[in-house]
């Protein structure tokens, strides 16, 4: 199940929000092929059976809000585009199983890097979608060898939407 929580009021649309997460999950391979062209053949044993659905929430807000969230949990005092919080790490990664995470997202921020680099916001909120969903399958951009290997997942499951 994907939640979709907004605490702003640009319009967005949240079902390519819904179907990039959809397509990251079915591409990597922990969620039953509901968006289709997939293969669901080759599904390895990470696959939760289509009786156990996943959940992400999401949070789409404004800079003030993601700024006090960067802060409080990164020690970072700047908004920022994209934050995950991944339920499946730490000391209570076992109480639910199915709670992949959280998202967050800075519409604001999408916006502005939408126009910076000539795309819509759509666009931009799908490829921010994609990005949190590979943090909370635990991708690390922080990592040098899975930074080029999640731009290049990022890539073709943009390519798929």
């Amino acid at each position: 199940m994907i939640e979709i929580n907004k605490s702003t009021d640009i319009p967005v649309n949240e079902e390519i929000i819904h179907k990039a997460i959809e397509t990251t999950l079915v591409s990597e391979k922990v969620y039953p092929d509901k968006v289709g062209g997939l293969p669901s053949e080759d599904v390895s044993e990470a696959t939760i059976s289509a009786s156990e659905e996943l959940e992400v929430s999401v949070l789409l807000t404004d800079d003030v809000e993601i700024q006090r969230l960067n802060k409080q949990y990164r020690q970072l005092d700047s908004p920022t585009d994209v934050l995950a919080f991944a339920m499946r790490e730490g000391i209570d990664s076992g109480l639910n199983p199915h709670l992949l995470g959280d998202i967050v997202i800075s519409v604001q921020t999408a916006q502005r890097q939408a126009s910076d680099v000539g795309h819509s916001l759509d666009m931009e909120l799908a490829l921010l979608a994609v990005h949190g969903t590979l943090h909370l399958l635990g991708y690390d951009l922080e990592i040098d060898s899975e930074a080029t290997i999640m731009r290049d997942k990022e890539e073709m499951i943009l390519r798929l939407l």
